[in-house]
């Protein structure tokens, strides 16, 4: 391109150095903008998830609750809580049964027994709601007692009256808090007091790992899971223990499975009076 004087101009055009520049800058700002929008992705990721793992765990504990409000309270029905899938070992998940109103999954709607468990086949938390006539005999007199000694008073469960209630929920811990009425200390236990008198609330706490996080491992590593986290001591907050052991850095190794799905396990306790 000639000027006015018959020289040629440069105004025109860009030089080799400045289009390099530019096209360097321009990388940078696509890297950075590539790198917030991954960001708001596993954002957005990270709260669907916990969002899944929170819908769980409320949707039981909601049902929990229901059935337990609607219980059975009178001096002539006994009460049975079982924390417990033996007589004499508390450890891992619990089972747990009593007797309520309510509808069973026969449609029949008159006194069940409802109780909850998580199936040692595929580590998802079920529900079974088993009718019972007033008319049955049940020579049972103990108001707290182990899952085994209350299934021994009724009917037994049989598998086919178990219905999944949560594929996510594969920990599942009972506990009891009492007061002691002569020295009046409260105590937080996994074993029943020995007068229901006593009972102040059933403490539920589960574990939870989300759709997404459960596909990558097997079974046997999601038993692995549920094994890693231990039955607390006397007066030990399960939900604090578990959160204390997932923060850990021991469990990838204990279980063999990866960090990043070990640390999206999430864990939820709630309190049911019982007064």
């Amino acid at each position: 391109m000639k000027n006015g004087h018959g020289q040629i101009s440069s105004d025109g055009g860009f030089t080799l150095i400045e289009v390099l520049v530019a096209l360097s800058v321009l990388g940078l700002l696509l890297v950075m903008v590539l790198s917030m929008l991954k960001s708001m992705s596993l954002a957005i990721s990270n709260s669907d998830k916990r969002q899944e793992a929170v819908s769980q765990a409320r949707q039981v504990l909601n049902r929990i609750g229901v059935d337990l409000a609607s219980q059975i309270r009178r001096q002539d029905i006994p009460y049975g809580y079982a924390a417990a899938d033996t007589l004499t070992d508390y450890t891992g998940n619990d089972t747990l049964a009593f007797f309520t109103e309510g509808k069973s999954y026969n449609g029949t709607r008159q006194v069940i027994e409802a109780a909850y468990r998580i199936n040692t086949a595929s580590y998802t938390l079920e529900r079974a709601a088993v009718s019972i006539n007033w008319t049955d005999s049940i020579d049972w007199f103990l108001p707290v007692e182990e899952y085994n000694t209350f299934q021994n008073t009724l009917p037994k469960i049989q598998n086919g009256e178990w219905q999944e209630i949560s594929p996510l929920i594969f920990r599942f811990e009972v506990c009891f808090l009492s007061n002691d009425p002569a020295t009046g200390v409260r105590t937080l236990d996994t074993k029943p007091p020995s007068s229901i008198d006593s009972l102040v609330a059933l403490v539920v706490t589960v574990a939870v790992l989300d759709s997404t996080e459960r596909a990558k491992i097997t079974t046997a590593q999601v038993k692995s899971l549920a094994d890693a986290l231990p039955d607390p001591g006397v007066n030990v907050n399960p939900l604090a223990l578990w959160e204390g052991v997932i923060q850990g850095n021991s469990l990838p190794a204990q279980t063999s499975v990866p960090r990043t799905i070990t640390s999206a396990i999430r864990c939820f306790q709630q309190y049911f009076p019982f007064k």
